[in-house]
This record gives C-alpha cells, sequence and structure tokens, in this order.
C-alpha cells in the first residue's frame, strides 16, 4: 500500500500563529489570543456566519493581503527541514492548508523543500479540509488507513477523520497539547523525533 503524510502548514511548518492572530486584530483589536484559538476548533473559514459569496472573497482578500507579507519573511521551525525530507524518502508528502497555494509554494521554496511535496491544497481549492482530503486521496490513488494528517488544531482532527484519516498532532501550534489530546488523535508530538516515531508507527502497520 502506498503511504501518505498530509501536513497541515501554519503552527506546523511554518512558525505563524504570532502574525496570524497579529493579522487577524488588525481586523478586530479587541480579539484575545483564546477567542482567536478557538476559531480552530472547527474550520477556519467557518468561525462566523458570512454573507454571500462576494464578501466572503472581500474578506480573504483583505486578510491575505496582510498575511501574505508577513508569511514570505516569516520562520519554519528548524526541525521541520529535515523531518520532510526524510519522509518524503518512503512516503507521499502533501500540504492541506487554510492558506493560499502560490505563498505556501513560495515559501517551501525559499526553505529548499518545494520539490518534496507530491500537492498543495490550499483555501484557493477548496475551502473545507475534508474536501481537499478526499482530493488528495482520490487523486493519487491512496487508501486512508496509508494515510495520517499531522495537525496542530482540534478543528483539522475532525475534518480528517470525517474522511477516515487519522491525526498526529503537533504540541507546537495554535493548539496545546491537552486540547489535542481530547480529541484523540493517533498521537501527540511534543518535538521532532515523537513526531518520526509516531508516523512510522503508524505508517508501518499500513506498509
Amino acid at each position: 500500500m502506498r503511504t501518505a503524510i498530509l501536513f497541515d502548514f501554519d503552527g506546523v511548518i511554518a512558525d505563524t500563529f504570532a502574525m496570524n492572530y497579529e493579522v487577524s486584530r488588525s481586523f478586530d483589536p479587541s480579539l484575545t489570543e483564546d477567542e482567536y484559538r478557538a476559531r480552530f476548533l472547527g474550520n477556519i473559514n467557518n468561525y462566523r456566519s458570512w454573507g454571500d459569496d462576494g464578501e466572503r472573497r472581500k474578506n480573504d482578500e483583505a486578510f491575505f493581503s496582510r498575511y501574505i507579507p508577513k508569511l514570505l519573511a516569516a520562520d519554519m521551525y528548524p526541525e521541520m527541514t529535515a523531518v520532510i525530507k526524510e519522509l518524503a524518502k518512503d512516503h507521499m508528502l502533501f500540504i492541506v492548508s487554510s492558506t493560499l497555494t502560490a505563498p505556501i509554494a513560495a515559501f517551501l521554496e525559499r526553505e529548499g523543500l518545494g520539490g518534496f511535496f507530491s500537492g498543495i491544497y490550499g483555501n484557493d481549492v477548496h475551502r473545507s479540509k475534508v474536501e481537499k482530503i478526499k482530493m488528495a486521496l482520490s487523486g493519487h490513488s491512496l487508501e486512508p488507513s496509508g494515510c495520517v494528517f499531522v495537525t496542530d488544531t482540534v478543528g483539522d482532527i475532525r475534518e480528517a477523520r470525517t474522511c477516515g484519516v487519522d491525526s498526529i498532532a503537533v504540541s507546537w501550534g495554535f493548539h496545546d497539547a491537552l486540547l489535542l489530546g481530547s480529541e484523540h488523535p493517533f498521537g501527540v508530538a511534543h518535538s521532532a523525533d515523537d513526531l518520526r516515531g509516531l508516523i512510522a508507527k503508524k505508517l508501518g502497520a499500513a506498509v
């Protein structure tokens, strides 16, 4: 069986919580960190009831116009470079994110990682991670049991589960280990070595 690892981007690969919160507060100065983190208990696109498609596009454009320049200057979690290169030797790798595809690709190219991913499914591909996970699976003839989603939010764990895909949560992103563990992922990684071990345990059994 072919195996694949689907990565969330913000908070897993790119160290972007502070900048995301800063951009969000530029639209809502009263927004607290706890309120912002709570938006990721589901799909971030659904944290509020938007108006029509035109209003939603307008709000997306306003957010990303401020977000993208900051992303392209953001740091990557240092240990993730080696992790990605190692995992790409044995598994297909994908990005499934609520960030736009093009700036993710530019960030990865900057880090010398562009060639290690078989696909990037950003917010411009679909707003639902359920649908994007399904696209990755069906487009590459992958079985859910042979895949794992690496994420830092409860909302992602729930969306992956809808597709029959287990998640491995990382504790260095948007949600803390206790909250992530309450959603019963396959495991919670506190370090790059933890992540390597959990992936080996999960996908080794699928081969």
